[in-house]
């Protein structure tokens, strides 16, 4: 299981981009606190190489998140096949997300 820390303002977004071949049946889900992260957008990134057949071919899947409350939440994803309630996920990541209040620093001209 591999761990990562990310550090962000509220109001700030951020992506995590992960490695999927849905060919496979395997797809990335994530669960989190939606109080402290909000799911803005997922998509799947274009490859570099479009000309080439992407039939059975991995791709990169981006989500992107907003940080909205100050705190630490943690974001786990599982690779795993939907359908397939009863099975352990083929691959684990978990992010530990810190938000702090952003800070803007205002400039008065006398």
């Amino acid at each position: 299981m591999n761990v990562n820390l990310i550090n962000i303002e509220t109001g700030k977004s951020f992506e995590i981009t992960l490695n999927e071949n849905t060919s496979t049946g395997y797809s990335w889900s994530y669960v989190t606190d939606e109080k402290g992260l909000s799911l803005e957008s997922e998509y799947i990134k274009k490859s570099k190489t479009e000309n080439e057949a992407l039939v059975g071919r991995a791709h990169e899947k981006v989500f992107m998140f907003k940080a909205m409350n100050s705190g630490t939440y943690i974001l786990t994803f599982n690779y795993s096949q939907p359908w397939d309630q009863g099975q352990k996920a083929a691959e684990t990541k978990v992010y530990t997300v810190k938000i702090v209040k952003s800070y803007i620093k205002s400039c008065e001209q006398s």
